[in-house]
This record gives C-alpha cells, sequence and structure tokens, in this order.
C-alpha cells in the first residue's frame, strides 16, 4: 500500500474501504478489502483517480460510499458494489472529510480547506449514514 488518507466499514464490516493517496509516481485509488474475522483479504482496486486526491469517506446504512475528493472540489460516490456513479459537486474545492448528520441523518457535511479559511458546506442524501445510525438508541432512526 502507499500512503494511506481515508478509510470506512462497510455497514455489515464485511468490507473495508480504503483510500490511497496520489503520489508523484502514483495515482490515487480507492481500495476494498474483503474482512473475515480480524484479516484483510481480496484485495480489490475500486477505482484509480489520474487527477486529484482521496481523502476522507463514509458510508450510508445500505452501504454506499462517500469519498473526498480535494482539488477536485467533489465527493465522489460508489454503490455498494463498487460501482462508481456520479460525483457531487461542491460549492469549493477543497473538502477534506465528511459526516452524515442532521435530525434524519440524510445530512453530509464536508469539511473544506479552501483558501485556508476551512468552512462547512452540507448536502442533502436519501439515505443517513452508517455512523449516524450506530449512535442511535436502540428502538430509533
Amino acid at each position: 500500500m502507499g500512503v494511506t488518507n481515508g478509510i470506512e466499514l462497510s455497514p455489515n464490516s464485511a468490507t473495508l474501504h480504503v483510500g490511497e493517496s496520489k503520489t508523484p509516481s502514483a495515482p490515487a485509488r480507492l481500495l476494498a478489502y474483503r474482512l473475515p474475522g480480524e484479516r484483510l483479504v481480496e484485495r480489490r482496486i475500486l477505482k484509480t483517480f489520474d487527477h486529484f486526491d482521496l481523502d476522507g469517506m463514509r458510508t450510508d446504512i445500505d452501504g454506499k460510499l462517500f469519498a473526498a475528493r480535494p482539488d477536485a472540489g467533489t465527493v465522489a460516490v460508489f454503490a455498494p458494489d463498487g460501482t462508481p456513479l456520479p460525483e457531487i459537486p461542491l460549492l469549493k474545492k477543497g473538502p477534506t472529510n465528511l459526516a452524515f448528520g442532521g435530525a434524519d441523518g440524510k445530512t453530509v457535511f464536508v469539511t473544506q480547506s479552501e483558501d485556508d479559511h476551512g468552512f462547512i458546506e452540507a448536502f442533502s442524501v436519501d439515505r443517513p449514514g452508517r455512523e449516524f445510525c450506530m449512535l442511535q438508541p436502540s428502538g430509533s432512526s
């Protein structure tokens, strides 16, 4: 593995997603590992990004993966099977990390580092985040 940046579990804890940062000699890549117990096996390259990098990532409760793409100014989105979906354009070009929140867990908050004056922007999605649902008291969400 190269320089790692961004890591997230699938909702069923069967897959570990790892972002590998772009270096002068290699493009950024999104990797997926199957997790039988505590071992990483069957590495798959879900996507290679020739331009721009990857950073923080999160999944929704169905396993859709959202990954910040600094300098691209987008959030990359992948179906639970790893199929790339359309990227979500952002207002600025410095997304570094993201989290699901809001009253129903369907708001994605994105940290931005653009112009040395960081801020947070948000967009809505149709399903709540995995971590948001894990933090809810039993019987709610």
